[in-house]
């Protein structure tokens, strides 16, 4: 995807929001980064909406959603997600984009999608549960 946004034909685009580490969101890393890449793109919005408006039509939003689906390679998964980010990252929400996910989630079978997103919301529980024991446990040897 990074080599796509790269060699687009006369779009020239700021691709730092791709290098986002979203594993480990920090102030430093994650939130920094991307506030960096929203202001560095801040004065490219026309190429910007023209680079949505291509993947919108040729179907790399499609695709993104395609490969959010259980036994997909995680790092695949990953910079999928960061397209859509990247594409549906705008003020007051990107429409455009919004309508083309909405759209093809309720005409196309997207059963794998959602069990891609149910999977991952049980394993965020699972940490958050771990991270509870271990915090609780942390507090109990300090006593």
């Amino acid at each position: 995807f990074q080599k796509m946004l790269e060699n687009a034909s006369d779009i020239n685009i700021n691709s730092s929001l791709l290098d986002i580490d979203f594993d480990k969101p920090s102030e430093s890393s994650g939130n920094k980064k991307l506030l960096e890449a929203v202001n560095a793109t801040k004065g490219a919005s026309l190429h910007i909406e023209r680079l949505r408006t291509m993947f919108s039509k040729f179907g790399v939003v499609t695709l993104c959603i395609n490969l959010l689906a259980p036994g997909m390679d995680n790092e695949l998964t990953i910079q999928a997600m960061r397209v859509l980010v990247l594409l549906l990252l705008k003020r007051g929400g990107c429409t455009e984009v919004q309508m083309v996910v909405y759209k093809y989630l309720k005409d196309v079978d997207s059963v794998l999608f959602f069990e891609y997103l149910k999977d991952s919301i049980d394993s965020l529980r699972l940490w958050v549960s771990k991270l509870k024991e271990n915090d609780d446990d942390d507090s109990l040897s300090l006593e």
